[in-house]
């Protein structure tokens, strides 16, 4: 037997992307995050919005390591913004298993955690969801690659968040090596804090990546995110002549649901929708 769920994804001409989904909580006090793939590279810049409605304090570490200024006060019902280091913690590459680059949150008091990457106009933010949300299965949300971009890829970043992660991927296109064909399902053994990103010049929208059972028959919660380091996909522009960075962290199949509240964005002829559907098998 099984069942459907459902997830929407909402596209605009508009840096700023987000999606939302029902009954899970973006409030914890632990986060993990990547700063993932940026046409700018180690130009772009990443920062980390943190609030909480109560007085708090917040360890930001990338690689087991607090980085400057960490701990982080955080008054309640303000915003603290904190920059991290493109040179620790940028994950360019694509199909390589990372070290010392996932970025870590932890608070003393439940937070509610942003991250944004962004090079001059190019931006895109996403919520970060905190660890007790994260799941073991999801599907990516991408969108078709401008073959004028240059280097702009279409991405998906996997972070573990214990060690021993067996993580099963299935891209739907083959990456930008050549190393993975379309549909071809593979694996890769992570431990906690490893970052594995795997580009492509195409549209990877629906690849599916899945914690699975290792030798010690565990299957391990990740964090996921996806998106593009760079890709245009508003009519009215010219192919080629703006883009963005698409950068939006995806939540797990048990977090989908059936009903979904959206609004137009201001001043823009049109918004773009991609639905997902995801078939699980029921016990």
């Amino acid at each position: 037997m099984y069942k459907w769920v459902l997830m929407i994804w909402a596209l605009s001409c508009f840096p700023f992307i987000k999606a939302k989904s029902q009954n899970t909580s973006n409030k914890g006090k632990e986060f993990w995050i990547a700063y993932t793939g940026h046409i700018d590279g180690l130009q772009s810049k990443m920062y980390l919005y943190v609030t909480s409605d109560v007085n708090t304090t917040v360890d930001v570490k990338i690689g087991g390591l607090n980085i400057v200024g960490s701990p982080f006060t955080i008054n309640a019902n303000a915003i603290r913004a904190i920059p991290i280091d493109p040179n620790i913690a940028y994950v360019g590459s694509s199909d390589v298993i990372e070290s010392g680059k996932a970025i870590e949150v932890i608070a003393s008091h439940p937070v509610v955690v942003y991250s944004h990457i962004f090079k001059a106009a190019r931006s895109g933010a996403t919520l970060v969801l905190p660890a007790k949300a994260l799941g073991r299965e999801y599907y990516t949300t991408n969108f078709v690659q401008n073959k004028l971009s240059g280097s702009g890829y279409s991405e998906f970043t996997i972070v573990a968040v214990e060690d021993n992660t067996l993580v099963e991927i299935t891209p739907k296109e083959k990456d930008i090596a050549g190393n993975h064909p379309a549909g071809q399902s593979f694996q890769k053994t992570l431990q906690k804090g490893e970052i594995y990103q795997y580009m492509s010049d195409r549209d990877l929208s629906g690849s599916h990546i899945i914690s699975i059972a290792g030798t010690n028959g565990v299957c391990k919660p990740i964090a996921v995110f996806s998106g593009s380091s760079w890709v245009g996909f508003c009519k009215d522009k010219a192919p080629g002549s703006s883009g963005d960075n698409l950068y939006q962290q995806l939540y797990p199949v048990t977090a989908w649901g059936k009903e979904f509240i959206t609004a137009p964005f201001i001043r823009k002829p049109y918004d773009i929708f991609r639905v997902y559907l995801a078939k699980i098998i029921l016990p």
